[in-house]
C-alpha cells in the first residue's frame, strides 16, 4: 500500500463513527455529569509554536506486538497557507500513523495508532474533537467520555464492524487516536492503548 493509500485510509477510519462532529451540538457530558467547557478540555490552547517532528512522534508509536507485523510507518510535518492561519508566524503541525496486523486470523485483525501535534493550531484531529462529541448507548455502540493515563478521551464502540476506537487529549497539544478492528477491548488497551507514554509526549517541546 503506497503512502498516500494508507493516508487516506487511516483518516477514513476515524470517522467511523458518523456522528463524531454533530453540527450545532458542543457541550460535552462526562461520567460524574459534569460539563468541561472549551477552557479545559475541547480545543489547543496556547501560541501556535513550531511543530514536533513526526520522527519524535513516531518514537511514542507502540511497539509491534509478539504475532503481530506493521505496515510501514507514515508521518508528515504540514505547513497551513499563510491566510489559514491566525496563530502567529509558526504555521507547521505534524503526525505519525502506524497500521498494525495480526499474523494468521481468520478475519481480518488489525489497529491504527496516530499521534497529532496541533502545536496550538486548531488542525486535523481537533477539528472534530473541538466540534463536541454527544455521549450515547445504543443496541450496537456507544460512546463515552473517560479517562487514559489521567488525560481526556473519548472511546467508541461499532459491535456492527467490531471497532473500539478512542481519542485521547494531551496538554490541549497532541491528540492520539487509536482504532483496532476484531480486537478484544482488554487487549486493545493493554497492547495498544496503554503502552503509550502520554507523560512522555506531554513533556515534549
Amino acid at each position: 500500500m503506497t503512502s498516500r493509500k494508507f493516508e487516506i485510509r487511516a483518516l477514513c477510519m476515524m470517522l467511523f463513527v458518523g456522528i463524531l462532529p454533530i453540527s450545532g451540538c458542543t457541550s460535552l457530558r462526562n461520567p460524574t455529569g459534569s460539563n468541561p467547557t472549551n477552557d479545559n478540555l475541547n480545543q489547543p490552547v496556547g501560541e501556535s509554536v513550531a511543530a514536533i517532528n513526526f520522527t519524535r512522534l513516531a518514537v511514542y508509536l507502540p511497539a509491534t506486538p509478539v504475532g503481530w507485523t506493521n505496515e510501514t510507518l507514515f508521518g508528515a510535518t504540514l505547513i497551513l497557507p499563510i491566510m489559514g492561519s491566525d496563530r502567529g508566524a509558526n504555521r507547521t503541525w505534524s503526525q505519525a500513523y502506524k497500521k498494525y496486523v495480526k499474523d494468521q486470523t481468520d478475519v481480518e485483525t488489525t489497529a491504527y495508532v496516530g499521534i497529532m501535534d496541533s502545536a496550538f493550531h486548531m488542525v486535523g484531529w481537533w477539528t472534530v474533537w473541538n466540534k463536541g462529541f454527544i455521549e450515547f448507548d445504543t443496541t450496537t455502540g456507544y460512546l463515552h467520555h473517560t479517562i487514559v493515563k489521567g488525560y481526556p478521551a473519548y472511546e467508541a464502540y461499532d459491535q456492527n464492524t467490531n471497532v473500539y476506537s478512542v481519542y485521547i487529549a494531551v496538554n490541549k497539544r497532541i491528540l492520539v487516536f487509536i482504532n483496532s478492528h476484531n480486537v478484544d477491548h482488554d487487549t486493545f488497551y493493554n497492547t495498544f492503548v496503554n503502552p503509550i507514554d502520554y507523560d512522555g509526549l506531554a513533556g515534549l517541546q
